[in-house]
């Protein structure tokens, strides 16, 4: 999720509904050290980080020009679904239901709901890109 701040307007009235910065969730999993290592989790959240950032560069500098649109709507589900993974494994880790249910990672219960979320977030991506197809 992304969270807007917004700046005020030409004499400070009102508002400027344009969002100015951007923070990302992916930079607040760097944080996390319950461990005390840097691990896999870490290395997916600077991956998620990375995504993103192409996906708003692609769209302030809109490059390239044919596809810009579809490169920016692809980073960022790609970034998202990065993320919604990362919260797959923490909910199977602890929650108790689930974590009887699947008393490790490497069970099938998790790889099938691993499954279920890629399934989602490539028919989106497929979705968004075919119906940008279409309009142009």
């Amino acid at each position: 999720m992304l969270w807007p701040f917004w700046s005020p307007a030409a004499g400070g009235a009102a508002p400027n509904p344009a969002p100015r910065y951007f923070l990302n969730p992916g930079g607040a999993a760097l944080g996390i050290y319950r461990r005390r290592i840097f691990f896999f989790p870490h290395w997916l959240a600077l991956a998620a980080l990375i995504v993103t950032t192409a996906g708003v560069l692609a769209a302030h500098f809109q490059k390239p020009r044919k596809a810009w649109l579809r490169l920016h709507l692809t980073c960022l589900l790609t970034s998202l679904y990065i993320l919604v993974g990362g919260g797959v494994n923490e909910m199977f880790l602890r929650v108790d239901v689930l974590r009887r249910l699947a008393p490790t990672l490497n069970s099938p219960a998790v790889g099938l709901t691993h499954f279920g979320v890629i399934i989602v977030f490539l028919a989106l991506i497929g979705y968004f890109n075919a119906a940008l197809l279409r309009e142009s």
